[in-house]
């Protein structure tokens, strides 16, 4: 599981009100983080470019905080005495479900700038989707074609969050990193249902089968999928093993 650590030293320095209408503080921030995290054995760099976000105890952004790391880093910014909430994200949830998805990572922490005083805050920003891949099991295919050229079996993957959104997996996954047939999946707090359906031509009779499952989606977890099946009395069962890795 990949951990990021976001270091935020915030200095204070408090302020004539002659020379401010409120008294201010310095803040400095400053990022340290470790850029690698190993799942399934396989070591990953951290996609995108982080960004912080920060907003007062209004809700309010607070601009000075707002923007690209690499801008912000290390710099002294003045800011009022106040409670803050600061997060940092490498991509959008929008950006992290384009075509087969990328991984996103997400952390935050609220603080209080106090005039005169020294404050340090620190967060561990972590996976906020799931990943999710296909494997179809030895007993699947001695009852259905696989690969029909025609028909071929494929498994059609969308979240109760994002029914738009529809991902198809058509070959056994290899289950390395930058295989085609993983995806990824926002989790959504209200609704973390991953809905999916695996269609397949019966091998004994060329009748083309369809069976639809579903699972709740957990944050920071791999849930790799194998689909097996079984022949009783004319009638197929299929049936589904799941392995999530956190």
């Amino acid at each position: 599981m990949r951990r990021f650590l976001l270091m935020a030293i915030v200095f204070m320095a408090s302020c004539s009100k002659s020379e401010m209408p409120y008294e201010y503080g310095n803040v400095r921030l400053s990022i340290g983080h470790n850029s690698s995290v190993i799942v399934k054995s396989a070591t990953e760099e951290i996609p995108g470019t982080y960004m912080i976000s920060t907003v007062n105890s209004q809700g309010e952004s607070v601009s000075e905080l707002n923007g690209e790391y690499g801008t912000i880093k290390e710099k002294d910014i003045a800011m009022p005495v106040g409670s803050y909430t600061v997060s940092a994200y490498n991509i959008t949830k929008e950006e992290a479900e384009t075509d087969r998805g990328v991984q996103r990572f997400f952390g935050s922490t609220s603080f209080d700038i106090k005039a005169g005083e020294l404050h340090q805050a620190s967060f561990t920003c972590t996976m906020e989707n799931a990943r999710v891949s296909f494997v179809f099991d030895d007993s699947f295919k001695s009852i259905f074609d696989v690969e029909n050229a025609e028909n071929p079996a494929k498994v059609t993957v969308y979240t109760a969050a994002n029914p738009s959104r529809k991902i198809e997996y058509t070959k056994d996954a290899t289950l390395s990193e930058d295989d085609p047939q993983i995806a990824y999946f926002n989790v959504d707090n209200s609704d973390s249902s991953l809905n999916f359906t695996i269609t397949a031509r019966r091998k004994s009779d060329s009748a083309d089968k369809s069976y639809s499952k579903s699972f709740a989606l957990q944050k920071q977890s791999w849930y790799k999928v194998t689909i097996k099946a079984a022949s009783n009395s004319g009638s197929d069962e299929v049936t589904v093993n799941m392995d999530a890795t956190l």
